[in-house]
């Protein structure tokens, strides 16, 4: 994933077959989405290499299983079930960035997966504030183990 000056790619590192304007931004879809949807902010990618050890932890590739999707920061809203296809996504996890942001009105409690609209959401903090607090690792765990049935 590259974020470029005004639009984000998305997915792996190339392909870009669907593209989605939304309030002047341009977000690039890769042709092979796949179905889990790892949302956060831009500035925290410097933590990428929690966030491969977190997902491999429950058999998830980053680079193979996931879709990143990358927000610049204070950019208002991405609406995630206008993309909604085939399926896709059918998990969702957002590292700080609340639910409004995704056009969700939603209240939903952090790190206990609900399901919407067929899609199983799991709100979690910023990876930076997660790296150094014990507690909230066991609630990401908790919430990976109910999600990927482990």
């Amino acid at each position: 994933m590259h974020i470029l000056k005004n639009y984000i790619q998305v997915g792996e590192w190339g392909g870009n077959d669907l593209r989605q304007d939304i309030e002047g931004e341009t977000i690039e879809w890769s042709s092979n989405l796949s179905p889990c949807f790892i949302v956060l902010e831009a500035s925290d990618m410097e933590n990428y290499s929690l966030l491969e050890k977190i997902f491999e932890a429950v058999d998830v590739s980053l680079s193979n299983d996931a879709t990143l999707v990358s927000l610049p920061e204070g950019k208002s809203v991405f609406r995630i079930m206008d993309i909604t296809k085939d399926g896709l996504p059918d998990k969702v996890f957002l590292f700080g960035v609340p639910p409004e942001r995704l056009c969700l009105n939603y209240s939903v409690v952090p790190y206990y997966p609900v399901e919407l609209a067929g899609i199983t959401f799991t709100i979690c903090d910023r990876l930076d504030k997660l790296a150094s607090n014990r507690d909230l690792k066991k609630k990401l765990w908790d919430a990976l183990r109910q999600v990927y049935d482990k």
